[in-house]
């Protein structure tokens, strides 16, 4: 037991834990020093504001800040923004980032967005443009009537002067004019 208790107290013992501690400490240093280095620490850009500008542009300002440009999406129209143009981005402007980091572009798209026109054909007034407000189309308040059997029964869709045919791609923000039966018999 004394030999035991002995080596613990050892000047040898003591020695290697004073060299183990330094060659730790060293290590340690190095390691975190070669970290900094390797992730480029404190080495940092501003994202630019890039809202508003086109795609081509603000990948070019990215560019310029060795920054990377992805086109995340293309959000519904806005005629207020050119087509293409950045409407949101991420990470967001004036955020500290190191190079060569994406920075995600949600862009304006080209036009509304089309949709199929759904059979309304045979539905009452009210069924028809419920649906078709659900799908995202403005549906006018006043109607054509036609002489039908079928009182507010849904005969046809027109945008302007045309007659839509179902399944046809109408943009969304185009007026539906429906064509409804007033409940008079045209065959007498």
């Amino acid at each position: 037991m004394k030999k035991f208790l002995s080596f613990w107290v050892s000047i040898s013992f003591l020695k290697q834990l004073v060299i183990l501690g330094v060659v730790l400490v060293i290590l340690i240093q190095g390691v975190s020093w070669g970290l900094k280095s390797y992730t480029q620490y404190g080495d940092t850009y501003v994202v630019p504001d890039l809202s508003a500008l086109s795609f081509e542009e603000a990948s070019e300002a990215l560019t310029n800040v060795q920054l990377i440009a992805v086109a995340n999406d293309t959000l519904s129209y806005n005629p207020e923004i050119i087509p293409y143009g950045v409407i949101k981005q991420l990470p967001i402007a004036g955020k500290n980032v190191k190079s060569g980091r994406k920075v995600y572009l949600s862009l304006n798209d080209a036009e509304f967005a089309r949709r199929a026109l759904p059979n309304a054909i045979q539905m009452t007034r009210r069924n028809a443009i419920s649906q078709l407000r659900s799908l995202g189309f403005t549906v006018s308040d006043s109607v054509e009537y036609i002489d039908a059997i079928g009182l507010d029964m849904v005969y046809g869709i027109k945008v302007g002067d045309s007659t839509i045919d179902i399944g046809s791609q109408i943009s969304i923000k185009d007026t539906l004019l429906l064509v409804l039966g007033n409940g008079k018999d045209s065959i007498q």
